[in-house]
């Protein structure tokens, strides 16, 4: 009995030298290259710095930001992005969960296969769309959204000093029921089909 009591003891024992297992993160932080890749999952990514540049083919992250001129190249995957200060996101494929938009002097490029809730500019950010499909597009406050192509399903919308440029894009047929573009402040928005 004694001898099962110290075996059972040191067992205890050497479990506790190895330390704790650390929990599944929940937060990642890129300052230099990187990738997000099938099978992770993140709550909250944020990217910085200028030469930093992560791929993401895969995963999922409730919420990215980009700072500080880094880039953000989504390929596949799940994700909701904010782009701000000088950086930039290529989205050519992945799903957008509620929304990706670029302020703050950043810009978004939105092709390919990429799918979205809402696409959208402002603050001084740019979004240039050609291709995938998104729900809803917007420029607010001095946001600037280039669209020339893609499919839009439900709506354009703009406010403030936005502008949106439209360049031989057919909205009767790649987005039938945002004819009417809507403005919600009622203040005047730049709308140009070139």
């Amino acid at each position: 009995m004694k001898s099962q009591l110290l075996v059972t003891l040191a067992l205890i024992a050497v479990i506790l030298s190895l330390g704790t297992i650390p929990a599944q993160a929940t937060n990642k932080v890129f300052t230099e290259s990187g990738e997000i890749i099938d099978g992770d999952e993140w709550v909250l990514v944020d990217i910085y710095n200028d030469d930093t540049v992560v791929d993401m083919s895969g995963g999922m992250c409730d919420y990215i930001t980009t700072y500080n001129g880094s880039t953000l190249n989504i390929t596949g995957g799940q994700a909701q992005v904010g782009a701000q200060d000088y950086s930039t996101v290529d989205i050519s494929g992945g799903t957008i969960s509620n929304s990706a938009y670029a302020y703050l002097n950043s810009t978004i490029y939105y092709s390919g296969s990429a799918y979205g809730q809402n696409l959208g500019a402002f603050d001084s950010g740019k979004v240039y769309m050609t291709g995938g499909t998104v729900e809803n597009i917007g420029s607010i406050d001095s946001g600037i959204f280039n669209l020339y192509g893609g499919n839009i399903t439900d709506s354009i919308f703009g406010s403030g000093s936005a502008i949106i440029n439209i360049f031989g894009y057919d909205l009767s047929k790649n987005c039938p029921t945002a004819l009417d573009i809507m403005n919600y402040n009622a203040k005047p928005i730049w709308i140009s089909r070139k």
